[in-house]
């Protein structure tokens, strides 16, 4: 990480809510606007949000991490490549998971099976070093 440029928060939050909206999207087949009601937001907010076009106040962040069920934390990190989450998303349809659970819940899934992939992917740098 010496010579990456680290991400800002507001570019971390948009990003990270893109990748869910995204995997929302074309596992649930929802739209922008029904995806800004869920986080309790309007739709011209969602939209400024992922365009990083405006600052959020620490309470609106609270907010939609409530509404995601996400630690607020979580979704101002810059921990999630779009590869993993992809690979996530496709994990969890190859094993047919995602029509018995909540939309809550199969996020949780594809977070969590995201950290597997960190893990794995760890291990094969790791590899490769020893």
């Amino acid at each position: 990480m010496s010579g990456e440029k680290r991400r800002s928060l507001n570019e971390n939050l948009s990003r990270n809510l893109s990748l869910i909206y995204t995997l929302r999207r074309e596992t649930e087949k929802i739209n922008l606007t029904e995806f800004a009601n869920e986080l309790g937001i309007g739709h011209t907010t969602l939209q400024n949000i992922l365009r990083q076009k405006c600052n959020l106040t620490l309470d609106t962040v609270d907010l939609i991490a409530q509404r995601l069920d996400f630690p607020a934390l979580q979704l101002l990190a810059d921990q999630y490549p779009e590869t993993d989450l992809t690979r996530g998303a496709l994990l969890l349809e190859m094993v047919g998971m995602c029509g018995g659970l909540t939309p809550e819940r199969r996020m949780r899934v594809a977070m969590q099976l995201c950290r597997v992939l960190e893990e794995l992917a760890e291990e094969e740098t790791a590899g490769f070093s020893g």
